[in-house]
């Protein structure tokens, strides 16, 4: 007999529990307006992967000359990576002339001074790659094989 009436009634409906107005889902997000302030807070990140991204992203950016500039001339090979990176994504001649001073540059990686390299090529540009003047045989590999292409 209860459930023949549960069955033809159905259950009363309880009341939704809303959202604690404390919580943090309750809270606006606040919109970001400046996607460069964004990028630039994360070139000063510590994980390797946001501060390599924050930093092709601004590359590919009116302007980016300077953070690639900044970025070639870091002792980080992850940062010069990136800068690279975001160099090849370009097609200008200061993009171009950024990545041949980065294969004459002694100072920057020898696989990225390689990436450069071959992203030149891929460009169609001339680059003279100094791979038997490396000091350490083991930097001469990814420039070799750049010379090679």
């Amino acid at each position: 007999m209860i459930l023949a009436t549960l069955l033809l009634a159905g259950c009363p409906k309880s009341k939704g529990v809303g959202v604690e107005p404390a919580l943090p889902e309750a809270e606006v997000i606040a919109q970001v307006t400046d996607a460069r302030s964004v990028l630039n807070d994360g070139t000063a990140s510590r994980d390797l992967a946001v501060r390599g991204r924050a930093i092709i992203a601004l590359i590919g950016l009116d302007g980016g000359d300077e953070v690639a500039s900044q970025a070639l001339a870091s002792s980080d090979p992850w940062v010069q990576r990136s800068a690279v990176t975001g160099l090849c994504g370009r097609d200008d001649e200061a993009s171009k002339r950024m990545l041949v001073e980065a294969v004459a540059d002694e100072a920057v990686d020898a696989y990225v001074r390689g990436r450069a390299a071959l992203c030149l090529v891929e460009q169609r540009t001339e680059v003279d790659v100094p791979w038997r003047t490396v000091r350490d045989r083991w930097d001469q590999p990814p420039l070799a094989l750049a010379s090679a292409v």
